[in-house]
């Protein structure tokens, strides 16, 4: 195409110039002649090339972005299906959350119920040796071993 442009741009320089000079006019007019056929050949060629330009360029733009459509439209598609998955397991990873920090609260109840449970055993078994070890000193070995052995 470069090449193709490049000699008609010659020819055009060459007929605009007058051709090359003859020693007589008629060989100058005939050689104007020649040059301005060959330009207007030159012309027409050009003329029928962008015009097959043409034809072949419209149906393959039009490909081209009928192909761009389709895969914006489906580059769309996959966007919403992705962000809606991703809105759904944002959803159920926030649900999971909230039913792992009840499960937690509820523990954590359970735990300072049975801590203080186990705080008022441990005080009670502090007051019951308390109490043993008083009755060791009152009453004989003898008798405290009998009721030890009947409160076991």
């Amino acid at each position: 195409m470069i090449i193709k442009t490049t000699i008609l741009l010659l020819l055009v320089q060459y007929s605009m110039c007058g051709g090359h000079e003859s020693t007589t006019d008629v060989s100058s007019q005939n050689a104007t002649n020649k040059v301005n056929t060959t330009t207007d050949d030159v012309y027409q060629t050009i003329r029928q090339v962008n015009e097959t330009t043409d034809v072949v360029s419209q149906p393959t733009t039009d490909r081209v972005y009928q192909t761009i459509y389709e895969v914006n439209g489906t580059m769309g598609e996959i966007y919403g299906t992705t962000t809606d998955v991703i809105y759904e397991a944002t959803d159920e990873v926030n649900e999971m959350t909230s039913n792992i920090n009840e499960t937690t609260e509820i523990i954590n109840g359970e735990q300072n119920t049975t801590l203080t449970e186990i705080n008022e055993t441990t005080s009670s078994q502090r007051s019951l040796q308390t109490t043993l070890a008083s009755l060791n000193s009152v009453f004989p070995s003898s008798t405290v071993s009998n009721l030890t052995t009947r409160s076991s």
